[in-house]
């Protein structure tokens, strides 16, 4: 039982720093080329998501630093709102929807079918990021580390669903994982030449 909070506190930790090299990444660069908007606006619904299930499971290693991190993540979202000159409404209106649509489903049916269908946005947005990495010909808004630790941290989840028997975790950190796994294996091919961007057909 000890190790099971003490591994959700660093699961909590490692999820609060990792928005922090994207922040960096784009105060450095003054850039959000290369990121997605549909995986920030996910990201952004998510987080708010995980915040309010914390708080009705009772959970405070799981409000705690998703609410950190939703802040993060609204930074981001907002930068590159204003970076790109989008509207608010557009930028805004799917993560309110998407946030208040699954937290009826997780307060009126429970964890397991949440857990289900939490997986869709959080594998949708990862799918949304590779297309940018596999078809942006610039990628300089996008920190390796910030996608480095977008695996690590699902991957540490995992862990917890498994030993905390947490199904809403447990199912949507696995397929998290593997998608997060391949951004940051195509994200490291574009940064060393290995592969160059993959124009859409039309552009």
């Amino acid at each position: 039982m000890v190790f099971t909070i003490a591994w959700g506190w660093l699961c909590g930790t490692v999820g609060v720093a990792t928005g922090i090299p994207q922040l960096l990444q784009l105060r450095r660069t003054r850039s959000s080329a290369g990121l997605s908007l549909i995986f920030w606006q996910l990201l952004l619904a998510i987080g708010v998501l995980w915040t309010l299930h914390g708080m009705l499971t009772r959970s405070a290693l799981v409000t705690t630093p998703n609410a950190i991190a939703t802040i993060a993540n609204l930074a981001i979202l907002e930068f590159l709102r204003r970076d790109r000159g989008l509207p608010v409404l557009r930028t805004y209106a799917l993560p309110v929807a998407l946030a208040s649509g699954l937290f009826s489903v997780d307060a009126l049916i429970g964890s397991l079918i949440f857990g289900l269908l939490i997986t869709v946005p959080q594998v949708s947005s990862g799918i949304g990021q590779l297309r940018e990495l596999i078809t942006n010909p610039d990628i300089t808004g996008v920190s390796l580390a910030f996608l480095v630790l977008g695996f690590i941290l699902p991957s540490m989840w995992f862990v917890y669903g498994v030993i905390a028997h947490e199904q809403a975790i447990l199912i949507s950190a696995g397929g998290t994982s593997v998608v997060a796994l391949a951004n940051v294996s195509w994200a490291t091919m574009r940064r060393r030449g290995m592969v160059a961007a993959r124009l859409r057909v039309g552009a």
